[in-house]
């Protein structure tokens, strides 16, 4: 594990290249047909890998930002998880698969709120992930399930952040991973060449009223202690680690009726 980074670094999308998930099976890429078995590197396997699709040179840059920012937070982790809840995953497939590519022993759970884009991700994607159905305010999971929650860009999926943050704090034994748009920066990032296309790919979009990272990591704090915060541009991302004194306060929350 390398340092801990300062307490917010600014990743710049210049570093160098991470390895690119170029691989069959393990790393997710698409298959040729979808598959009951983990797909193999062998010729006549039936998940044959295809080649990545080319998204453009800018939007490769800020992918490489963003891979470099999840390298210094996933320094937090002491071990590889057994288990990560990835939330929009079925949507977010680049992501997805670079995940599958860095932890190849680790299930990663897929969710969508939308049926529909989870049997669309289960046709198209190889077997690698286990794609599941669900809302993010009432995860389908019981306590301490995952070793990670990651939501990327996560502000799309969720309605009622009070509950998201329980109930991500709750299915998590470890660490909670988010990501949040600068909003000032994702309209200019939208306006480069080749970005829109590649936010619109992978179902990225800033929906009116969406709360301020401020707000977003002070909700978060209730349930977790964060303890890295980077900036690979155009997003904030934080990784915290859930505190086990709050599991049975998170807990005893969710149990409470909900008003209106």
């Amino acid at each position: 594990m390398s340092p801990m980074p300062p307490a917010d670094v600014e990743v710049q999308p210049s570093e160098t290249l991470l390895p690119q998930p170029m691989l069959n099976g393990p790393c997710g890429e698409p298959c040729s047909s979808p598959c009951s078995d983990p797909c193999s590197e062998a010729e006549d396997s039936p998940c044959e890998g295809e080649e990545m699709e080319s998204i453009g040179w800018i939007p490769r840059v800020l992918n490489t930002g963003f891979r470099n920012a999840l390298h210094i937070a996933f320094d937090e982790l002491l071990r590889e998880p057994k288990r990560i809840l990835m939330i929009g995953g079925c949507r977010q497939r680049d992501v997805a698969k670079y995940l599958a590519f860095l932890l190849p022993s680790t299930d990663i759970y897929v969710l969508d709120p939308e049926l529909a884009e989870v049997e669309r991700a289960q046709a198209e994607i190889c077997c690698r992930f286990k794609f599941t159905h669900g809302e993010v305010e009432a995860l389908p999971f019981e306590a301490g399930f995952f070793d990670l929650v990651l939501g990327h860009h996560a502000v799309q999926y969720v309605k009622n952040w009070d509950l998201a943050m329980a109930e991500m704090a709750r299915v998590s034994a470890s660490h909670v991973l988010l990501t949040t748009p600068r909003p000032v920066s994702w309209m200019v990032a939208k306006r480069l060449p080749g970005t829109d296309e590649a936010f619109v790919r992978d179902g990225l979009a800033l929906p009116k009223g969406a709360p301020g990272a401020a707000k977003l990591w002070a909700q978060l704090e209730r349930y977790a202690e964060i303890q890295v915060r980077v900036s690979p541009w155009p997003w904030q991302m934080v990784m915290a680690a859930v505190a086990q004194p709050a599991q049975e306060a998170v807990l005893a929350e969710s149990q409470e009726p909900v008003s209106a």
